[in-house]
């Protein structure tokens, strides 16, 4: 394509593994070198070549710079941590086996406890598990 103009991509990154996420706005560069090109995407992979293009990020309503800088040390930050020989959540292995794995006896208790519900209570349970909130205190009439 010979000429100037823009080239919109919106969610660049849907359908694309790792290693074509991060080639993609070079390869893209390189065959059309004098194209602006204007894409989206949410998969840190894009950055990978970010130093060579300007990147923005849109967050809280607002278009910042993205600094690169800061993502990169963040991202070593998180490679350092999962390189360590100690386990990240030490906590989880001072927990009781009884509550990282249930016993079967305790799933069945718990299993009959739901079966034993009401249609009502049953969907206000499944109500609660898929928003993630607590029972709400109902007011006393």
């Amino acid at each position: 394509m010979r000429g100037d103009g823009v080239l919109l991509i919106d969610q660049i990154d849907a359908q694309l593994d790792s290693t074509h996420c991060s080639e993609i706005l070079n390869r893209l560069h390189q065959a059309f070198p004098r194209l602006q090109i204007i894409a989206t995407g949410s998969r840190e992979e894009l950055l990978e070549h970010a130093s060579t293009y300007q990147c923005l990020k849109l967050e809280s309503g607002k278009i910042s710079h993205l600094d690169l800088n800061t993502t990169k040390q963040q991202l070593e930050h998180i490679y350092t941590l999962l390189q360590r020989s100690e386990p990240l959540t030490p906590s989880i292995e001072a927990q009781p086996l009884s509550l990282i794995d249930p016993a079967p006896a305790q799933i069945e208790v718990l299993f009959q406890q739901i079966q034993g519900l009401t249609e009502q209570q049953k969907n206000e349970l499944l109500r609660m598990i898929h928003a993630g909130d607590a029972p709400e205190e109902s007011p006393s009439v």
